[in-house]
């Protein structure tokens, strides 16, 4: 069984939805690679469970470090909100694999 609640921000980068820690001070939308874990990533990790794999997301859709966070050139800019999750349903649910 594995279970997971999340509360805080979130945020999309490059169309993947990212987790940022409590602690981060993103600079950069490539700072996000040490300082967050993608949502794809936890829903992997929860997928391998033998019985239950449940993620609880409580998380805001602004992104706090817009205003000084800086793109790099080979990322597109950062944008607001969540990226679509493939295999969630309505009301929060998913199925892995």
């Amino acid at each position: 069984m594995a279970v997971i609640y999340f509360a805080g921000h979130g945020m999309e980068i490059a169309g993947e939805t990212w987790l940022i820690a409590v602690d981060a001070e993103l600079r950069s939308d490539t700072d996000a690679e040490n300082e967050a874990i993608t949502l794809k990533t936890v829903m992997l990790q929860v997928g391998h469970a033998k019985s239950l794999g449940l993620v609880i997301l409580d998380s805001c859709r602004d992104n706090p470090f817009a205003a000084n966070m800086q793109s790099i050139p080979r990322n597109p800019a950062v944008v607001r909100g969540f990226a679509g999750s493939s295999g969630m349903q309505s009301g929060g649910m998913f199925s892995p694999g």
